[in-house]
């Protein structure tokens, strides 16, 4: 996508990528509120293993969530505040230690598909090139260490992301049938991952690939019904008094999508002003991924995070972990950015010397 650039508009795209990201160093924003597992306190976390605890007792999952939830003043409307039941069933049944090896089996999948994407277009070419598919091997790890704590295991944001991240390389290939059931996987856990689905179905229709379309179309109404079915379980078993939860109207902006991705991932360990800076430049990345990936890449990661920043909440930082590990991948191929939109403009100099 670089490449084409004219030098004119390189130049304007150094100039404006260095500006934003030292707007975006200059930014403050609360801390996220912490996902933490103590004696004194009761966590979402909690919460989850609560809900599956009592499932695998034989208590249905509409009724275990809302009362656990009521129990502990947790919102039970509207139906969204409880969770679907995917992932409280697979631990009741699994348990959580075979949970984190699953979900870590998928991250691995991700690592081995950006892995072999990033080699194809690495092959017979020099310099940093070579270094890439290791890069993006790296990268994925990286935004996905949060698999190795089985207590964040129960996050439900996680998983979607992590799904998602495996499911961007099978979208648009023969093997876009996988792409579906990873993406199915991750709305059927958290329901707000659906506009990967709604990006997916554009790029089939505009790509005329009739079949995936078709899939995507079908993986749409299965996802329908099965809201419509959460929705009227939730109401069968509220009560009197249920508590109202807060409407997603957060207005955060960009400063709460740093925060949220610095405070989700291993750029917390950064000086924030350094952290913030750093994260815009992942999209710089993005456009320089490799070709068929790049536009969807950049896409995903532009539209989850402007939901972020005009839905959530303070108390809605997880949902930072939808855009995880997809987010770290475009710093693999920032070099390549780097190198392509100085060649861009630099180019009219050349040809005159």
């Amino acid at each position: 996508m670089l490449r084409t650039l004219s030098p004119l508009q390189a130049r304007l795209l150094i100039a404006f990528v260095l500006l934003f990201a030292g707007w975006c160093a200059a930014q403050t924003a609360q801390p996220a509120p912490q996902v933490v597992v103590t004696s004194s306190s009761y966590s979402d976390i909690d919460l989850y293993h609560d809900i599956a605890r009592q499932v695998s007792a034989g208590t249905p999952y509409h009724q275990a969530a809302h009362d656990l939830q009521r129990a502990h003043d947790y919102p039970t409307s509207p139906f969204v505040t409880i969770r679907l039941p995917t992932l409280a069933h697979v631990a009741a049944a699994l348990g959580w230690p075979a949970l984190q090896a699953l979900l870590a089996a998928v991250l691995l999948l991700a690592v081995v598909q950006w892995y072999r994407l990033a080699a194809t277009r690495a092959n017979g070419a020099g310099g940093l090139a070579k270094a890439e598919p290791v890069l993006v091997a790296l990268a994925i790890l990286a935004g996905g260490m949060m698999v190795t704590q089985i207590g964040l295991v129960a996050m439900h944001d996680l998983w979607a992301g992590v799904l998602a991240s495996a499911a961007m390389t099978l979208r648009g290939t023969r093997r876009w049938p996988w792409a579906l059931l990873l993406a199915g996987c991750a709305i059927l856990i958290r329901e707000i991952a659906v506009p990967f689905v709604f990006l997916a179905l554009a790029f089939a229709l505009l790509e005329r690939r009739r079949g995936e379309a078709l899939g995507w179309i079908g993986l749409l109404l299965v996802f329908a019904v099965a809201m419509w079915l959460h929705a009227e379980a939730v109401h069968a078993v509220l009560a009197p008094g249920d508590k109202q939860s807060l409407a997603w109207t957060g207005l955060r902006g960009i400063a709460g999508v740093l925060a949220d991705l610095t405070d989700n991932s291993l750029l917390n360990r950064l000086p924030q002003p350094i952290a913030f800076a750093l994260i815009p430049l992942a999209l710089l990345g993005w456009a320089a991924a490799p070709r068929g990936t790049a536009l969807f890449g950049l896409l995903h990661c532009l539209g989850m995070a402007a939901m972020i920043a005009l839905f959530s909440r303070p108390d809605n930082f997880y949902w930072a972990c939808l855009l995880l590990p997809a987010w770290f991948i475009g710093f693999a191929f920032l070099p390549r950015a780097v190198g392509e939109l100085s060649q861009a403009a630099l180019a009219r100099r050349a040809r005159a010397l």
